[in-house]
């Protein structure tokens, strides 16, 4: 299984997954969740395709559309320009609930190009069933200063297992099903997360569609399938009960998700086998020369950044700070972008890179990754600036990559007593918990950080005397970036605290720069270490007072 983005005419990205050799197969998920939940799916259908799995404007690491979208008609023209930019002529299709409403609609305005379309969770709601289910069934979610917000998600992503729709408390809505574990909620909330606030844009759209109607029009070869295990089923029957065009068959499915996806792949086997056209699904778009986010492939692994390669002299490497992601370096990179080329990784356990044991193991074993990651992008002779944490491999990775200089900003060297505390009480308890708790400790973290440092010390003397920035956008995205490093965080906390600074400066062989802004909870604790420069904390002009662009 492989992650990409496609960069379209346009501009916009599009994230998407890809696996399998064959005839293409362009797969759509269900709303508000990603290309990640079709995984499952596209494991048993590459048997026959080369599947891939969309994930849809707004959704997922795909960028929204430039104009809110008003129809489903606005979704399948985005997809179909996503589809293009692949370079697929004829192809199968495959959608999921939202993905099924866009499906039908590509392959109503695009019948010579669908060979076949299979779908999966769809169904008719009439006005006043539809009135009913949507009465709250989209909650604000706007950050909130407390973090409650985050139990609004947690709320939407545990209650999809106990009704549908998800809100409703009457019997007639339960859903006959075992309640999964806190991780598997978490893994959902995830992707609602990833939506953002802009959640129930496609979501809307497609519960709106969710008519016999839009069936009408509809004459490519078509199989739709009945699964006893949906929670959409009572939505299903209700549009088989109306009659259906007559290119579209109804193949029946039990409970079991295995017996759903077997009936599918059967069907798939069955259209594929009348495809005779070959097509090279190995190309993965064309890339534009601007700023765009992208995976670097290392030791079998996958590694989000965000790069531009515009610019001149040498390039530049941005390395984010412990639990964040390079997303909190965004006004750093739009500050570069087009001055000089620039990458900005996610570190190895953070954000959209993967979490890949042996890498994590241990400090030297992340800064080889890294070095490899930075010479795999062609950015070798880089300057190298690092934040935190990320100033320390900054100063390990330089010699590997043949840096020219070294820029470490604010790094924290703790004392014995501040380590030993941290080791502590300095990591929350992110496992995932039935009650969301997890999601509130991790917002407590980024919250009190910006109050106190350590952030769990919330004595008088550990007040960190400057404007905290409290606003609720900023301290969600600090979250989010927590929570994605989750399962390494115990793991990336003790690497942070073995640093040997000290040892790191000697043996540096690039120009080290030290830069510290009025951010710095201790500087006095850099000067037995290191001489070090002010610079501002505004990362917009940090990079020019550093000399780093003009």
């Amino acid at each position: 299984m492989q992650k990409a983005f496609v960069t379209l005419p346009s501009g916009r990205q599009v994230h998407y997954r890809t696996v399998g050799t064959g005839a293409p197969l362009v797969m759509l998920h269900q709303s508000p969740q990603n290309s990640e939940a079709l995984e499952p799916a596209m494991q048993v259908f590459s048997d026959v395709c080369a599947c891939f799995a969309l994930d849809t404007p707004g959704y997922g690491l795909s960028d929204p559309l430039f104009e809110a979208a008003e129809t489903i008609g606005d979704y399948a023209e985005a997809t179909m320009e996503a589809i293009d930019a692949l370079g697929f002529d004829r192809f199968c299709l495959y959608g999921v609930a939202t993905g099924s409403q866009v499906g039908i609609e590509i392959a109503k305005r695009y019948p010579d190009r669908v060979h076949f379309l299979l779908l999966d969770a769809n169904g008719h709601l009439s006005a006043d069933e539809r009135e009913i289910i949507l009465d709250g069934y989209f909650p604000d979610v706007t950050p909130r200063r407390d973090g409650g917000h985050l139990l609004t998600y947690w709320d939407m992503c545990k209650q999809l297992f106990v009704s549908f729709p998800w809100h409703s408390g009457r019997q007639e809505d339960r859903l006959p099903l075992d309640q999964p574990p806190a991780g598997v909620i978490h893994t959902i909330l995830m992707r609602y997360l990833d939506a953002g606030e802009g959640y129930a844009d496609a979501y809307r759209i497609a519960f709106d569609t969710e008519d016999r109607a839009h069936l009408d029009g509809l004459d490519v070869p078509t199989t739709m399938v009945r699964w006893e295990g949906s929670a959409a089923l009572s939505m299903t029957d209700a549009l088989l009960a109306l009659g259906l065009p007559e290119c579209v068959k109804v193949l029946n499915a039990g409970p079991s998700i295995e017996k759903r996806y077997e009936i599918q792949l059967d069907a798939l086997r069955q259209a594929v086998a009348n495809l005779d056209t070959a097509q090279d699904t190995t190309a993965l778009g064309a890339h534009s020369d601007g700023f765009e986010r992208a995976y670097i492939d290392a030791g079998g692994k996958q590694y989000h950044c965000r790069m531009s390669r515009t610019g001149s002299g040498r390039p530049l490497v941005l390395l984010h700070d412990l639990g964040q992601s390079s997303a909190q370096l965004f006004p750093a990179i739009r500050s570069a972008v087009g001055k000089r080329p620039v990458l900005a990784l996610d570190l190895p356990g953070h954000g959209d890179s993967s979490h890949e044991p042996e890498v994590l193991s241990a400090f030297g074993t992340m800064a080889i990754r890294i070095a490899e990651l930075v010479q795999k992008a062609g950015f070798e002779g880089a300057d190298i600036v690092g934040y935190g944490f990320g100033g320390a491999l900054a100063i390990s990775v330089s010699e590997g990559i043949n840096a020219q200089r070294v820029v470490a900003i604010d790094p924290l060297v703790p004392d014995d007593a501040v380590k030993s505390a941290t080791l502590q009480s300095g990591v929350p308890d992110l496992e995932p918990h039935r009650d969301g708790r997890h999601l509130l400790a991790a917002f407590t973290m980024a919250r009190d950080a910006e109050l106190f440092w350590p952030w769990f010390d919330q004595r008088k003397t550990s007040i960190r005397h400057r404007n905290a920035n409290l606003d609720p956008a900023h301290l969600h995205q600090k979250t989010v970036d927590i929570l994605k490093a989750a399962g390494s965080f115990q793991r990336l906390t003790e690497h942070a605290l073995s640093i040997e600074w000290k040892a790191l400066f000697a043996e540096a062989s690039a120009d080290v720069t030290v830069a510290v802004t009025q951010e710095h909870p201790c500087p006095g604790s850099l000067k037995p270490l290191t001489q070090t420069v002010q610079v501002p904390a505004d990362q917009q002009v940090q990079l020019a007072a550093l000399g780093l662009v003009d």
